[in-house]
């Protein structure tokens, strides 16, 4: 048959030993040309022809479409099939933002919590013995025999936010201490994200700063005029590591310091550690943070009147203040998602890359995984997320509640009202007049809340940061060392939320035993790293038996004056009344011609008066700051350091001036020193024009 059909077959060996027909097996049809149907080889399977023919059949071709459609209709929600729910098998319990979910579910079941009164559950059963800590931190009551001889003056320029400056003063005064060095007011650098001109004397007394502080230091408003130059060049700076040691500024700064006479510390921001710091340092940032720092009167009448006011909306006089941190870019920065989708994603997105150019962004960095963030606890709490907290550590709704907070990203949502009617924030309880003037300054408005919260019966903080942590120092110094502060485990809190299946007594449950434990673990002792605005004791606070515990007052606040004056009689502190400060003006006019007569003395005698000052100087000086000047412009301790050695003042002048871009002025002014000095006038005559002690610079003198 094959002959017949002209079929030439030949087989080939493939080397497999498979025999494999050639193109020229292939029959030949009837018009000559080769059939497309391959022989097949002897002894090899071909079962895909068999799955292709069953595809061909019509009943698989329709139920392939019919299984299309179910899947379309299923995907778009048009089918109402009951399919169980499935979580992300990527994401492990606690990194999906879920609580507006779990709000909707326990929103039924939170008047379970209403049972407890007010004054119950502001209790803290730690406080009910007591726990034998006192402050001894306080104003030292003697003034020393002889001050020291400055090495020269330091003029740090604090960054960051108000308690961030805080703490850069606190250090800046045991540093000058440490270096025997004059302190310059500090100068509050302006930021661009706080936005804030205000300058030190805007926010804190810088009376009651400088005399709190008078046994320790030397404080003066601003550099003499030799040493403009460091605060108008801002190439004219000394940088200091982080973190600093005391050995640091005794080895490497103190020399500087010498042999320049004055230094601007920029930036002055956690330049100085927290530990092998000597007690007394220690002590004295204690007492320039607890005693000597205080709000200028301004803002501490107008936070003594929300205080006032939040008392008299709250039952028995005791609230619950709240530090939210919900801000756009505490949000933005953290990376986390939230409830607002992909607008939401879009919108963080955009900010981070305005307010943080590149940091996310930039070639070669992991991208932050908001999932993980989460489940680390270091996303910021919601308002929505607040409320459910502290319902569920027991707080009824009645409690009242002063939330101190910024712009808060989306608005307070009206659940957290829902949660607790009594809800007050500083915008409430002011008139829009009484508040007109702090608006634009985010540092003054931080100090009204700084004040409110330290003076609450319960503080919660929601996030980390220097304004939580100096908070809960405050009110440990105030309150034997207990915080009295609820801090909530946010690892714990974002797996409870998430947990779709968790029902309100459950979540009350695990909330009440994070209170009690912040309760029972209230009173702590500092540990290293930690800081030491944070925790007071045992650096700062003393217990009984030990030393200084005798001498710790219950109250410091209430004495207006350092002792040493009351002492000798002379009863001259600046208060906060416009007439008790008008009848201190009085008594101090009375002893004009006194200080005259002194300071004249002082000059005479000021070739004969080399090393330290005698008492007789160091009262002249007391009176004249007192009363509102300089009492002894002619024998500041630099002066008397730097006497005889004029050349060598002259060849650093001169340097100085090479490097400042704004030459002509300085030319000018080393001109009209050296015209003074040749007419026979003393250099340090020349600084009469400095600012008195108390009295606002204007605003080119600032500059």
């Amino acid at each position: 048959m094959a002959n017949e059909m002209g079929i030439r077959a030949r087989a080939v060996d493939n080397g497999v030993g498979l025999p494999v027909t050639t193109k020229d097996v292939l029959p030949r049809g009837p018009l000559g040309a080769r059939s497309r149907t391959l022989l097949k080889p002897s002894g090899v399977k071909r079962p895909w022809l068999s799955f292709f023919n069953v595809l061909r059949r019509p009943a698989v071709l329709c139920l392939a479409a019919i299984l299309v459609i179910a899947g379309r209709s299923l995907y778009s929600g048009s089918a109402m099939v009951d399919l169980p729910t499935r979580r992300a098998h990527s994401q492990p319990p606690g990194s999906v933002y879920r609580s507006h979910l779990a709000y909707a579910r326990f929103a039924a079941n939170m008047s379970a919590a209403d049972d407890i009164p007010v004054e119950g559950a502001l209790e803290w059963q730690a406080l009910k013995s007591d726990t034998g800590w006192r402050p001894c931190a306080g104003r030292k009551r003697v003034v020393p025999e002889s001050r020291y001889t400055s090495n020269g003056y330091i003029s740090p320029v604090v960054n960051g936010g108000l308690n961030q400056q805080r703490s850069a003063i606190c250090n800046a005064v045991a540093i000058a201490k440490l270096l025997n060095a004059t302190l310059v007011i500090p100068h509050l650098y302006y930021h661009a994200i706080w936005k804030d001109p205000s300058t030190f004397e805007d926010i804190f007394d810088v009376n009651h700063f400088i005399m709190a502080l008078f046994a320790d230091i030397e404080i003066v408003h601003q550099l003499p005029k030799e040493y403009q130059f460091l605060t108008e060049d801002y190439r004219q700076k000394t940088k200091v590591p982080a973190w600093s040691s005391p050995s640091y500024y005794l080895t490497e700064v103190l020399p500087l310091l010498r042999a320049k006479g004055a230094l601007r510390l920029d930036p002055f921001a956690n330049r100085l550690t927290y530990d092998d710091v000597e007690p007394a340092l220690q002590q004295l940032r204690c007492r320039a943070n607890f005693h000597a720092l205080r709000f200028a009167p301004r803002i501490k009448s107008m936070a003594d009147t929300i205080v006032e006011r939040m008392v008299a909306r709250s039952p028995g006089g005791r609230y619950l203040a709240v530090h939210l941190r919900f801000e756009k870019d505490m949000v933005a920065f953290s990376n986390c998602l939230y409830d607002g989708g992909t607008q939401e994603r879009e919108e963080m997105a955009a900010f981070r890359e305005v307010g943080w150019s590149g940091k996310f962004t930039r070639p070669g960095r992991k991208a932050i995984d908001p999932g993980s963030v989460r489940r680390a606890g270091k996303c910021p709490l919601t308002p929505l997320e607040v409320g459910l907290i502290l319902r569920g550590m027991g707080f009824p709704a009645s409690t009242p509640v002063y939330l101190a907070a910024g712009d808060v990203y989306g608005g307070l949502p009206p659940a957290l009202r829902d949660m607790f009617p009594s809800l007050q924030t500083k915008e409430t309880l002011l008139s829009p007049d009484e508040l007109a003037p702090f608006k634009g300054r985010s540092s003054q408005l931080a100090a009204l809340d700084f004040t409110v919260c330290v003076a609450a019966e319960v503080f919660m903080a929601t996030q980390g940061g220097n304004f939580p942590q100096l908070v809960e120092g405050h009110r440990r110094y105030r309150n034997q060392n207990h915080w009295k502060t609820v801090s909530p485990d946010k690892k714990a809190l974002a797996r409870l939320l998430d947990n779709h299946t968790l029902q309100w007594a459950d979540f009350s449950a695990e909330l009440r035993a994070m209170r009690e434990d912040n309760d029972l673990h209230g009173v702590a002792e500092r540990k290293r790293e930690q800081s030491l605005y944070s925790y007071p004791a045992p650096e700062c606070m003393c217990r009984e038996g030990q030393p200084g515990y005798q001498d710790a007052p219950e109250d410091e606040e209430e004495e207006e004056d350092p002792g040493w004056i009351k002492n000798r009689g002379r009863n001259l502190g600046l208060g906060d009344g416009e007439a008790e400060a008008e009848t201190r003006r009085r008594e101090a006019d009375g002893w004009e011609e006194r200080g005259a007569r002194e300071k004249k003395e002082l000059e005479v005698g000021r070739g004969e008066k080399q090393g330290t000052r005698s008492r007789k100087e160091e009262e002249a000086e007391v009176w004249g700051a007192l009363r509102g000047e300089w009492a002894d412009e002619g024998t500041t301790p630099t002066r008397r350091a730097k006497e005889g050695d004029e050349e060598d003042e002259t060849e650093e002048t001169e340097e100085v001036e090479n490097d400042n871009p704004d030459t002509d002025r300085l030319k000018r002014s080393r001109k009209a020193e050296k015209r003074a000095a040749s007419e026979g006038a003393d250099n340090w005559g020349l600084m009469d024009d400095r600012p008195r002690v108390g009295r606002r610079l204007p605003v080119d003198e600032q500059r």
